[in-house]
């Protein structure tokens, strides 16, 4: 109901009384009526109402085609009713509206009295009340007649005191309303939903078009439309821009409380500025404040860490370790929190970034004298191979020989086999070694250049006798054999000084290991065939093993050691005897080109090697998982080390220890995943070339090692590393899409509504669109259906009841089973066997204690509460099963009948199918006429439409009768029938007709012919329907007609 002013309540009619003098009232009574009418007609307003109930009038009786009504000549003095129709007393519909009733309106619920009625032109005039809706339905209170609101006029009293209040969408009336809606919301449809207050849209109307284009318009728009929830989606938040990433760091300090402090607990401190006081006796430690943004606290150990988050723009000063930081209480302005700074580990910086290492390995931290610092390595590289190891040579392979990856795309060949040549004696540098018995340890005795020397390679020192590349060139006399000296030369032969050329170099030393090859100059070798540059033996001179493999492809993205296998073609080749010639040129090649390859398989055997890459697993970043607390220096890390291993005579296994044999380094193993070793040093690192013996007697060769070192740095100021806190920008990231021309724009945006979007995509246009914008609608889902089983709960199960109250069944389930102890004893009952065996039954618990259970109580430890003696169940051994034999036409002659006067009739088989007495049915039920039939709230009982002089009802056109006719009845006969009995045919004389021939003996030793003991066929009649010579009992296979109507398409 409304809330709005109606009208004005206080009415001048009411007062004329008491402003007439009293010798008016008493000497001039009508004068006084007549004034107050004249009042009463001015305050009073015109209702033009439509669409009354209808009344039952009294009509002429006439042959004519126009209806002559009964009408009123003048029933009083005034004749004001002259020409009205009369009604009948005893109306069959609702009637009209009568003179004085109140009327209601249903909408509204505004309520006037009737002062006077105009019936003919369908106007009244009533008590002013302009709270009337146009279009609304009124109800007379008296007569119960309706009618629909067309229009009210007020009166001119009315008029003067509203005349403020039309202007009003709160206090005008529905007609004037009508005029705003055309004037302030010609853009909003006039089909919105019926919950929306007009007058209300109206005085907000000018707030929508002030957001018009904005998602809060839309949302509201779509409200006023539908009533339901609208979702405003911007493609543009999924386009891909260029460096369109949010990166976001946190700022914090670390600090503890001493007892003292923790009287006052830190959380208080969030939104409060925190100040560290200025010291002068310290020129180090001056004031520091910053705006507190979030407080964390937790527990290291023993140690309780709080955790203030700050922001740097509101952050001056340096916060100094073991000072006190104080702020209020955010709830008590009196209450000063205190802490106490403290260090954490701030940064990391790698100093050498390793190999082969893997994501997540973790740091020892040592030192610093604070605890709780974690960090682990956060990002490695992802490189190509660079070179291939061989491990073990193995028999029968071939240059060419291809080498297939574990993954990623490097590819290889087999390059070499059948070994290089290594340096001559006298080639091989001698060095400087330690004399024999002053070495301590297991190293080689080596002695080594300092790093200034040459550069940090850790060169060794030669011996004089290493042999030396003359590089010299010396400036010869022309004619003469010798050189030029310098002027300073002293003739001694150690003292010489030769003039030397300008592209002279020094002699150098070979400085070549014992499994040095000798190589090709550089560019000497640039066939396409090759990429190595040793020197070889020839083909056929070796065993086949694999010497060296060339890289074709290093590949990338490889983060770790990948494997590989060989595998390869051979070819067939010209015998030894028939060609001088080394292979390949020995193979037999065809004219075009090619080679004709072998039936031989693959015979390569043993060979196996390690791919390679300097930069694969190396790290980039590392990750400070927990920044720890209380450091005063920075820590040392210690990651763990990896060393690639070859030549491996056994097993590894974890937690072993080993030793070395030139670098004298001790550790223990973590892991081994061949080939790559990972361990943590005792004394040094492994080297290349070191022979590792394990505890285990396991030998192997140290091929690569490069291990991971890193530095750190502690602070009181913390920043964390920051991360992305979206995915804009990022190329990887599938939900971003390229900007197009149509919907991945700036200027598009998706309505999200349950509603199609051809209802509401013109008025959305008019109302809220933003001109220049593209717009699109997806249907969201309005609701959804809950498929949950229900079940209803018992009230008494005993009695069958039910509360009416629903619950899950899985719930009442678990709840019995998880409630409830039950019992599992068994015993035996007690029972004499069939072999004279007798059974000692043990004492069964009572029926009601088994069924119920035993419940569970959070005080007992779940002990079957029965004494030894019960059981819920006894057993028997022994188990007899009674089987009864019937033939069938025995069991089905228990259930007989009599039909046609034939005894001992039954089904032969069940039938499914309705009895005898159930077939009336067809003929009454099932005896559709296809009537139109009035609407079910208009009238009781037959409700079809019937012709006005015709036997009948008006059927519809597209109905299809389902009735039974004489056609169906026809085909219904008996079947499936038994007899068990024997018919004979009787003569006159009271004697069997007997067959002409031997026949079936009946029982009394003559051949009778009998008749057929069943009645299958036999056709239905009226008298089996009523039970006249048929069991009504008797099933049969009739179906009932289905009622069915075609809709017209």
């Amino acid at each position: 109901m409304t809330t709005f002013k109606k009208t004005n309540k206080k009415k001048l009619s009411n007062l004329v009384k008491r402003q007439l003098p009293e010798f008016v009232l008493e000497d001039h009574p009508k004068f006084a009526e007549f004034i107050k009418s004249y009042y009463l007609f001015l305050e009073s307003a015109e209702i033009q109402l439509s669409s009354f109930t209808s009344v039952d009038n009294i009509l002429l009786e006439g042959e004519g085609a126009t209806n002559n009504f009964v009408l009123l000549d003048r029933t009083d003095a005034f004749g004001l009713d002259n020409g009205d129709k009369l009604v009948d007393e005893q109306l069959s519909f609702s009637g009209t509206l009568q003179k004085s009733e109140t009327i209601t309106g249903a909408t509204s619920g505004a309520t006037a009295r009737i002062l006077a009625e105009d019936f003919a032109n369908s106007k009244y005039t009533i008590s002013a009340n302009n709270g009337f809706i146009t279009g609304e339905t009124v109800t007379g209170a008296t007569s119960g007649a309706t009618a629909i609101v067309g229009k009210y006029r007020a009166n001119p009293v009315e008029n003067i005191q509203q005349l403020l209040n039309y202007s009003d969408p709160d206090h005008t009336i529905a007609d004037f309303l009508t005029q705003m809606k055309e004037e302030f919301l010609k853009t909003i449809p006039t089909d919105t939903h019926s919950s929306l207050d007009t007058r209300k849209l109206i005085k907000n109307v000018k707030s929508l078009y002030r957001a018009k284009g904005t998602d809060k318009a839309h949302k509201a728009f779509f409200r006023m439309l539908f009533n339901e929830p609208s979702e405003v989606y911007k493609p543009n938040e999924d386009m891909l821009r260029v460096s369109d990433g949010k990166f976001s760091t946190n700022t914090f300090i670390r600090c503890t409380q001493t007892t003292a402090q923790a009287l006052n607990n830190p959380i208080y401190l969030i939104g409060q500025e925190i100040t560290q006081s200025n010291n002068p006796a310290d020129d180090s430690i001056n004031e520091a404040t910053a705006i507190v943004e979030n407080v964390t606290k937790f527990r290291e150990g023993a140690v309780e860490i709080i955790e203030i988050e700050i922001n740097d723009e509101t952050t001056t000063g340096t916060f100094v370790n073991g000072e006190v930081i104080e702020g209020a209480n955010y709830d008590d302005d009196n209450e000063i929190i205190k802490l106490t700074v403290s260090q954490a580990v701030s940064t990391t910086s790698i100093t050498s970034a390793g190999a082969t290492l893997t994501v997540g390995d973790e740091a020892t931290v040592s030192g610093g004298a604070g605890a709780g610092a974690r960090i682990q390595v956060r990002d490695l590289t992802g490189s190509g191979v660079d070179e291939v190891i061989v491990n073990a040579g193995g028999t029968g392979y071939q240059e060419f020989d291809t080498l297939t990856f574990s993954s990623g795309t490097a590819q290889a060949k087999v390059s070499v086999v059948n070994g290089g040549f290594a340096p001559e004696t006298g080639s091989v540098a001698i060095h400087c070694e330690l004399q024999t018995g002053t070495i301590t340890g297991t190293g080689s005795g080596d002695l080594l250049l300092e790093d200034a020397i040459d550069g940090g390679a850790g060169g060794k020192l030669l011996d004089s006798a290493s042999q030396e590349v003359d590089n010299e060139i010396k400036f010869e006399l022309e004619n003469e054999v010798g050189h030029l000296l310098a002027e300073d030369d002293d003739n001694q032969v150690s003292d010489t000084f030769f003039i030397l050329n300008q592209d002279s170099s020094p002699n150098t030393n070979y400085n070549m290991e014992a499994e040095d090859h000798i190589v090709l100059e550089e560019f000497n070798q640039n066939d396409g065939l090759y990429v190595g540059n040793k020197i070889v033996q020839e083909n056929s001179s070796g065993s086949g093993d694999i010497t060296d493999v060339r890289m074709i492809a290093s590949g990338g993205g490889y983060t770790t050691l990948p494997t590989a296998t060989i595998s390869g073609d051979r070819f067939i080749s010209l015998e030894p005897a028939t060609s001088t010639t080394t292979s390949p040129f020995s193979r037999i090649e065809l004219e075009q080109g090619g080679r004709l390859l072998s039936d031989i398989a693959f015979d390569g055997a043993s060979g196996t090697v390690i791919p390679y890459g300097d930069d694969i697993g190396k790290a980039t970043s590392l990750n400070i998982v927990e920044h720890g607390i209380n450091f005063t220096s920075a820590p040392t890390l210690a990651f763990p080390k990896y060393a690639v291993l070859k030549t491996v005579s056994g097993a590894i296994t974890e937690d072993e220890t080993f030793t070395t044999n030139v670098s004298g380094a001790t550790g223990t193993v973590v892991s081994y995943s061949a080939p790559l070793l990972k361990y943590t040093a005792t004394t040094s690192e492994l080297e290349v070339g070191d022979t590792v013996t394990f505890s285990g007697n396991t030998t192997a060769i140290v091929v690569k090692s490069s291990n991971l070192t890193a530095t750190s740095t502690i602070n009181t100021r913390i920043q964390t590393v920051g991360k992305y806190i979206a995915q804009d920008g990022h190329l990887s990231e599938l939900t971003k899409k390229i900007q197009d021309s149509l919907y991945y724009q700036d200027f598009s945006y998706v309505i999200k509504v349950s509603e199609s979007i051809t209802k509401w995509r013109d008025s959305i246009k008019k109302a809220t669109h933003p001109t220049g914008f593209y717009v699109t609608g997806e249907v969201n889902i309005a609701s959804t259906i809950n498929a949950k089983i229900k079940q209803p709960v018992g009230a008494t199960l005993s009695s069958g009841l039910f509360t009416g109250t629903e619950d899950s069944p899985i719930y009442m389930r678990l709840n019995t089973l998880f409630n409830t102890f039950f019992g599992r004893r068994t015993g035996v009952g007690f029972k004499f066997m069939s072999n004279g065996a007798e059974l000692d039954g043990k004492t069964k618990v009572s029926s009601a204690v088994a069924r119920t259970g035993v419940a569970i109580e959070v005080h007992n430890d779940y002990r079957d509460t029965n004494t030894n003696t019960q059981k819920e169940l006894n057993l028997s051994p022994e188990t007899t099963i009674e089987m009864e034999k019937r033939n069938r036409r025995s069991f089905y002659k228990l259930n007989s009948y009599t039909v046609r006067g034939i005894p001992d009739i039954s089904n032969g088989y069940a039938y499914a199918g309705p009895r005898q007495r159930n077939l009336k049915a067809p003929f009454s039920h099932f005896a559709h006429n296809n009537g139109i039939l009035l609407e079910g709230a208009t009238e009781t009982g037959n409700s079809n439409i019937k012709l006005e002089n015709e036997s009948g009802v008006l059927a519809s056109e597209f109905g299809i009768s389902a009735s039974t006719t004489i056609a169906d009845w026809a085909q219904l006969r008996f079947s499936g029938t038994l007899s068990g009995d024997t018919l004979k045919i009787i003569q006159e004389d009271g004697t069997n007709l007997l067959n002409e021939t031997a026949g079936t003996d009946t029982g009394d030793g003559i051949d009778e012919i009998r008749l057929e003991g069943n009645v299958d066929g036999t056709t239905m009649r009226l008298q089996d329907l009523e039970g006249t010579n048929s069991n009504l009992n008797h099933k049969n296979n009739f179906a009932f007609p289905t009622d069915v109507t075609q809709q017209p398409t």
